[in-house]
Order: structure tokens, then C-alpha cells, then sequence
């Protein structure tokens, strides 16, 4: 299970380098015009590619775009930690509204050998980062979409697999 739980965080990682890679494509085909957005089907469009989506937009989406997967990543992460407690911990109470912070030193101290504070620490520091992206919280490190990945990977790892 330890292997399903990292898999779910490097398909987050995947989604993320098949739409990087693929805005860059279409920005750097846009003045050729090889390309159509917005329309999947066979017909003609009835706009123009401009009226539909502009360069400006695919740039600003790529911009933005590892600010919206290291938000996507730690969402995972979230329901990786809630997942393990429901399946490893059925004891223990998953408050609905269960915040991140406490889902983090939960699981951490359930784990036998605890999880390391180093290693819960850095989890912490992508949670803040998360805040900081989403409410405007206070200024938090600025955590790269790689380095979240690696931290909460590594804290995912030392998860056990769930009883049968």
C-alpha cells in the first residue's frame, strides 16, 4: 500500500510535466499557427484561435501552473494522510473538517518508530507554503513544486502498509 500512496503523489508530479510540457508546445507553435485550442472536434472552429484562448492566457497559465500543482500535490498528500488513518487506524476518530496540521503530527506519532521531526517538519513547510498560496496566509517560505514532492514522498514512505 506504502507503494499506492507514492504513486498517487508522482501522478500529481506526471499531471504536472504533461501540462507543462504541453502549454510550452503551444506557446512556442502559437505564431505559426499549427495549432487549434478550444475546439476538439473535426469541424472548423467557429472562432478564430485568438477569440477562444490567447498566447497571454497560455503564458499566464504556465506562470501560475506549479503554484496550482503544488497545491493539487499537497490536497493528495492530505487524503493519503486521511486514507491511513481510516485503513491502518480504524480506532481512531477522522474528524470531517480534520486540519492539516493535526492530520500531519497525527499520523506522525501513530507510526512505530514515530515519524522524524525533521521529516514532519518539512511537511509542515509545504502545509505553510499551501496556506500561503490559497488564503494569502502569512509569507512562508517559497516551497518548489520538486521539493514538495520530495518532502512529502519521503513522509508518505515511512507510512506502513494497512492490515489485510
Amino acid at each position: 500500500m506504502k507503494i499506492v500512496f507514492i504513486k498517487k503523489l508522482e501522478d500529481v508530479r506526471n499531471q504536472y510535466e504533461a501540462i507543462r510540457t504541453t502549454l510550452d508546445y503551444v506557446i512556442r507553435r502559437w505564431e505559426a499557427d499549427s495549432i487549434r485550442l478550444g475546439d476538439t472536434t473535426d469541424k472548423p472552429p467557429k472562432k478564430k484561435m485568438e477569440e477562444l484562448v490567447s498566447k497571454q492566457d497560455c503564458l499566464e497559465a504556465l506562470k501560475h501552473l506549479e503554484t496550482v500543482y503544488t497545491v493539487r500535490l499537497f490536497s493528495v498528500f492530505e487524503g493519503i494522510l486521511k486514507e491511513h488513518i481510516v485503513l491502518s487506524h480504524p480506532h481512531i476518530h477522522l474528524p470531517e473538517d480534520a486540519k492539516a496540521i493535526w492530520l500531519i503530527d497525527r499520523v506522525a506519532n501513530l507510526q512505530t518508530p514515530h515519524i522524524s521531526s525533521s521529516i514532519r517538519e518539512h511537511a509542515h513547510n509545504v502545509r505553510k507554503y499551501r496556506n500561503y498560496l490559497i488564503h494569502s496566509a502569512n509569507v512562508a517560505a517559497n516551497v518548489d513544486f520538486d521539493d514538495a514532492l520530495f518532502y512529502l514522498s519521503k513522509y508518505v514512505a515511512k507510512l506502513p502498509a494497512p492490515p489485510a
